[in-house]
């Protein structure tokens, strides 16, 4: 086998990784096809797939391994009825360790394939008392968020995360099958801890220059501002968007920078200023009792979103408050 053939061969499989979205069709069959397009259209048909032919008398959990185990990452798709959905008798289907769905995600665990939770209809990440054994690591994975508010956003966002996992991993395939080479090669002179060491420094230093070691991301992106129209009574928008390596927790705005001017928190997407409990900010008749905003003037919002690890970023944009004929 020469050189450049091999290295031909794990080139053309990093470019061909494919990726695999599970999910159940009772609960999030809609949100799978929408992805699955979106997915398709920028890594190609050929390399995202979600659901398995079957055909009569094969093993299916061994067609689910075997497909799973060929994959580079898996998109687990949950939704807000995740762990609720049961079979016939009222059981939990995640409880079942016949269940495909299931079978899908722990053949991705224990191959030790990328699993990606994808968090959509405003679902939380269930917790390990939540799961049945085999599931737990599910919950160590970091999710991100699909929200049908800003659906391409989001889903573009998966793509880059996918774009660096299958390129690392091919990297680290590349990098792993060359020390092999070299330990097999100069066996008799080094042996085979000296290649190893060398592997693992090798693959260290790829990995830190591609930014693998590199800080959580978190950062507010946009921070958008929509005045009350003349003679209105709130400011219908004030709406900060954020893109984080985890997922956003909550988001605190603060105006004037006066934390006893605090609006609500709000905990679930729209990240959206609010202080009438409705996802609406009332510019016009103050932020929150015995702190009324002055008329007609301009004051300072800052946005401050915090993510699943403790990772803050803020953003501050001036907002006119004016309200005429108030």
């Amino acid at each position: 086998m020469s050189t450049v053939g091999a290295r031909t061969r794990e080139r053309r499989g990093q470019e061909t990784a494919k990726i695999f979205i599970s999910y159940r069709r009772r609960e999030t069959a809609g949100h799978a096809g929408r992805l699955y397009d979106g997915l398709a259209e920028h890594f190609g048909e050929e390399r995202v797939f979600m659901d398995l032919t079957m055909e009569p008398g094969v093993d299916f959990a061994e067609t689910i391994n075997d497909a799973v185990g060929d994959c580079g990452a898996l998109v687990v798709l949950i939704g807000d009825e995740w762990l609720e959905v049961t079979d016939e008798k009222g059981r939990r289907r995640i409880d079942d360790p016949a269940d495909i769905h299931r079978m899908e995600i722990e053949a991705a665990l224990d191959r030790k394939v990328l699993v990606i939770p994808a968090l959509v209809q405003g679902a939380r990440m269930p917790t390990e008392d939540d799961l049945p054994d085999g599931l737990d690591p599910l919950v160590r994975r970091h999710a991100v968020e699909l929200s049908d508010q800003r659906w391409d956003y989001d889903v573009s966002r998966l793509i880059g995360v996918l774009e660096r996992a299958l390129h690392e991993g091919g990297v680290r395939r590349r990098l792993t099958s060359r020390a092999r080479r070299l330990a097999f090669r100069y066996r008799g002179r080094v042996g085979f801890a000296a290649g190893a060491v060398c592997a693992l420094a090798v693959v260290g230093t790829a990995l830190a220059a591609s930014g693998y070691f590199d800080a959580p991301l978190l950062r507010v992106t946009s921070f958008e501002y929509e005045p009350p129209p003349p003679g209105g009574k709130f400011a219908e928008r004030c709406l900060v968007r954020a893109e984080s390596d985890y997922r956003v927790k909550n988001a605190r705005f603060v105006v004037n920078g006066n934390e006893a001017n605090s609006l609500h928190e709000q905990t679930s997407p729209p990240w959206q200023c609010d202080n009438t409990g409705k996802n609406r900010w009332n510019t016009c008749f103050g932020h929150s009792p015995g702190h009324p905003l002055d008329a007609n003037r301009m004051h300072t919002v800052t946005a401050t979103v915090t993510d699943s690890q403790g990772n803050t970023a803020s953003r501050t944009r001036t907002v006119d408050t004016s309200c005429p004929g108030r």
